[in-house]
């Protein structure tokens, strides 16, 4: 199945975004699905609560895990020589949404970077375990690159 970036490739030349606006619609699709698994079948306000530091700052933060999310699919996607073996913002994005939201409910705290790392870590490299054991290798290093605490964790020295 093709990430939501591959729909550029699939539009009509006409369709196509100019690389910067397109950029901006594969975060605001991230961040959107991020979002979508954080509060799905939750009460906003309790979430909000939680977090005790004001709205724009909890979108604010999930804005910049929606763009580092949003560079890591787009790296991923380019070492995966037969596509992706599902919709990565479905279930990996939204995933990582309801982690992030089932960690500040019961710990009233925002995951630490090396907490959301290793969930994002995990759920993205379930997901490709699905795919060509191949790809394995190469998944793994972008992981590692793009995500440092979950390769300490992972690989401690």
């Amino acid at each position: 199945m093709m990430p939501a970036l591959q729909h550029r490739e699939a539009r009509s030349p006409s369709a196509v975004f100019p690389e910067s606006a397109w950029q901006l619609q594969q975060a605001a699709i991230h961040a959107s699905s991020l979002w979508d698994g954080f509060t799905h079948r939750r009460n906003s306000d309790d979430l909000f609560h939680c977090w005790g530091m004001g709205g724009i700052e909890l979108h604010d933060r999930m804005a910049e895990l929606a763009v580092l999310d949003m560079q890591l699919c787009e790296a991923l996607y380019q070492v995966c020589a037969c596509g992706f073996p599902g919709v990565y913002t479905y279930e990996v994005t939204e995933a990582l949404g309801d982690a992030i939201a089932l960690h500040l409910l019961s710990t009233g705290q925002f995951p630490t970077d090396t907490e959301w790392q290793c969930a994002l870590g995990e759920l993205a490299l379930e997901f490709f375990q699905r795919g060509d054991p191949e790809d394995l290798p190469e998944i793994r290093a972008v992981l590692r690159r793009f995500l440092p605490d979950w390769a300490k964790r992972l690989c401690p020295n």
